[in-house]
């Protein structure tokens, strides 16, 4: 029997909407089932004094499991392919952040503003 030949998949045409962009700091939750699964991904607020951190749920994605996992994949695939230009570039911004820090002195006279505690509504007055 004759080998069929294959057609190179093409790659579909993306549309970009009103889609929302949304930061999180990470994954609270993740409930995997079939055929989809949940996860709730959060963005930190707060500390209060005893260490106990308020945080904001800011989506909860429901995707296919396979599609979860194919991008689980990708994730990894692209971590490990770019792993020195990401511990490159961190060390970088690192040693920035640590210079602009010790260059920092106090402005005589300068308000602190409201402190994160209070910003975030955790200060007990």
């Amino acid at each position: 029997m004759p080998e069929q030949a294959t057609t190179p998949e093409k790659s579909p045409r993306f549309l970009r909407g009103m889609s929302p962009t949304i930061y999180v700091e990470g994954m609270s939750q993740l409930m995997v089932g079939f055929p989809n699964s949940r996860m709730l991904w959060h963005s930190f607020v707060a500390q209060d004094p005893g260490g106990e951190e308020t945080r904001q749920i800011a989506c909860e994605l429901i995707i296919p499991t396979a599609a979860m996992v194919d991008t689980a994949r990708m994730l990894i695939t692209h971590l490990a392919a770019n792993k020195a230009q990401l511990e490159a570039t961190g060390a970088e911004w690192l040693k920035r952040t640590a210079d602009l820090l010790a260059s920092l002195e106090p402005i005589p006279g300068a308000s602190t503003g409201v402190t994160g505690q209070k910003y975030a509504g955790l200060d007990s007055k």
